[in-house]
């Protein structure tokens, strides 16, 4: 437990310090032996620190999932929930996120955990949250990023079945509608990158297959 209320998330190596805390985790469960009071004590104390050092490091969701992934799935939603809705709150005041990596803050271990966890709802929220950022606090080259980001998250709540077809058609009319937004700027921009494009079309498939979803 002192190792974790000691991992310091802006040091080059906090992955690597957050990789073998979880190992060691995964260890210690591997062999079997949380079966008495005192092993489970020992789950529990590592939740419960967990939690806390999620609360005091908001800024640094990337490793809080990582030290997420020996919890149960349930434990792991709730401390990934509000690690997550801690994050976009100080970045949106910080304005300091590159949505370049938006595949590491949102990535499959995260969506998948929570998309099929009660706090499947809370995920929508953070995502609708994201949609809705202003477009004057997110550059031209992040974008594109962003919007991958919740077309990304509502497909993988679309197949954890957690949130209603209504709530989720409204995420992506939105996302949609962002959509329209880029291609317009594009349109008017002189400069065409076929890379931008093929990411475009990208979004622009996993929307289409989204509506088909929802409408079957």
């Amino acid at each position: 437990m002192g190792v974790l209320q000691r991992v310091e998330p802006d040091v080059a190596y906090a992955y690597m310090s957050a990789d073998r805390i979880v190992s060691w985790l995964h260890n210690y469960i591997s062999q079997g032996s949380v079966t008495t009071p005192q092993d489970r004590q020992v789950v529990a104390q590592y939740t419960e620190t967990l939690g806390q050092w999620c609360a005091a490091n908001p800024s640094h969701f990337r490793v809080a999932w990582r030290l997420s992934k020996p919890l149960g799935p349930e434990a792991a939603a709730e401390i990934l929930a509000d690690s997550l809705e801690m994050y976009f709150i100080r970045v949106i005041k910080d304005n300091s996120m590159s949505w370049l990596d938006e595949g590491d803050y949102f990535s499959p271990y995260v969506l998948d955990t929570l998309a099929q966890s009660g706090h499947a709802p809370r995920l929508l929220r953070v995502l609708k949250y994201v949609i809705r950022i202003p477009a004057t606090c997110i550059s031209a080259s992040d974008a594109p990023y962003r919007l991958q980001a919740v077309v990304r998250g509502g497909n993988t709540l679309l197949k954890g079945g957690r949130c209603t077809n209504e709530s989720l058609l409204e995420l992506f009319y939105e996302a949609t509608v962002e959509y329209r937004r880029l291609i317009q700027s594009l349109v008017a921009d002189v400069t065409y990158d076929l890379d931008e494009g093929d990411k475009r079309e990208t979004i622009t498939n996993g929307c289409l297959q989204s509506f088909r979803s929802l409408g079957e």
